[in-house]
């Protein structure tokens, strides 16, 4: 695994249904690219692992090498997110970094961590309640017209406010990258366990299953 600098200013992490897929991909990764460009006035680059990586490729490695060079995370929790060994892997590394990065910092600490709920909030361990939430529920939908329909409105809305946390936090709130994210004891050795109600949990093969 080799990088030199940030490739990535947004990973969007999420468990992998069929609503969940359809609905980051069609309505929320291209809503919130849009605005955070015109919130941050400028070029955005999203991994998004639909779309980032390629067929054939290494899976477990090129997600690795994003969350080792992506500024912040954006992950969508749902009920059943916690619950995914390779959602609870991609927000331990940002949640880990964070908090290390934050020891000390009394003034302007670093937020690279910007939740989504979509669904079910009381399912989601306490250790991550604290924690700035979007709430989306009511535009979670694998309807296939929801373009179309009146929420679609509020839906915009609400993405705008969120892509101008996310362009805020871009501006002042990522420190300048560091090349000892891409070493073990930042990806594969980050505490987890409290995540997953205590249960061990090992990286698979095949993120798929996510």
């Amino acid at each position: 695994m080799s990088a030199t600098n940030y490739e990535y200013d947004v990973f969007i992490s999420y468990r992998r249904t069929d609503t969940g897929t359809f609905w980051v991909k069609e309505y929320f990764k291209p809503r919130l690219e849009e605005e955070i460009q015109q919130a941050y006035g400028g070029p955005v680059k999203i991994f998004f692992d639909s779309a980032d990586i390629p067929v054939g490729a290494n899976w477990p490695n090129t997600i690795k090498t994003a969350l080792a060079t992506s500024r912040c995370i954006v992950p969508v929790f749902c009920g059943l997110y916690f619950q995914s060994e390779w959602c609870v892997r991609e927000f331990a590394v940002f949640h880990n970094r964070q908090e290390i990065l934050n020891q000390g910092r009394v003034i302007n600490p670093y937020e690279i961590i910007l939740p989504v709920l979509v669904r079910d909030g009381n399912h989601l361990p306490q250790s991550v309640n604290r924690i700035f939430k979007s709430v989306l529920k009511d535009y979670f939908t694998g309807c296939v017209s929801f373009r179309t329909c009146p929420d679609y409105r509020d839906f915009e809305r609400e993405i705008v406010k969120l892509a101008d946390e996310i362009s805020n936090a871009l501006k002042t709130k990522t420190p300048v990258w560091d090349k000892r994210w891409l070493l073990n004891e930042w990806l594969d050795e980050v505490p987890i366990n409290h995540f997953l109600n205590q249960r061990p949990v090992v990286l698979q093969e095949n993120p798929t299953l996510k």
